[in-house]
């Protein structure tokens, strides 16, 4: 029979084992959604649908390895830009000329948006306010007049 002791330490290290084997699929996961598959799919590589890619389950094993060999998240990316290059990445990182990439939606957006306002801002400036004319609104009183008084006689 086991001490209490001995009970503990086995419950801990399955404990550590567990908490170990999370972290470690943690890190893939969070690896192979930063890598975009290079067999023309361009989906993430943890969820490429085709099922003879000849390049993601290459890659994923290589991701796998470093990740229980110790390595983190950013030497593992370092190495497979090295490799293949920046397409690899699901997003270019932000620096350099790749910050136009970042930069830009949110400028168009608001250059749009002031366009958009000057154009409204010009069209009700020019639209004329239209006069009343008295004679037209003279006429119109008795019409309206001759109406209700018809009324009144019904």
């Amino acid at each position: 029979m086991l001490s209490r002791s001995s009970l503990w330490a086995v419950l801990s290290a399955v404990l550590l084992a567990a908490g170990l084997a999370a972290q470690t699929v943690d890190s893939y996961k969070r690896v192979a959604d930063k890598i975009v598959c290079q067999c023309g799919c361009n989906y993430p590589l943890d969820t490429c649908p085709h099922t003879d890619c000849p390049w993601a389950p290459k890659i994923r094993t290589s991701i796998r390895e470093q990740v229980a060999a110790g390595k983190n998240e950013q030497e593992i990316l370092a190495g497979l830009v090295a490799q293949f290059g920046q397409v690899i990445l699901a997003a270019p990182p932000p620096e350099g000329f790749n910050l136009v990439g970042w930069i830009m939606p949110f400028a168009a957006l608001v250059l749009g948006i002031w366009i958009v306002r000057r154009i409204v801002l010009v069209w009700r400036a020019h639209r004329p306010e239209r006069p009343a004319d008295s004679a037209l609104v003279a006429r119109y009183r008795e019409t309206i007049e001759k109406e209700l008084k018809r009324l009144e006689e019904v």
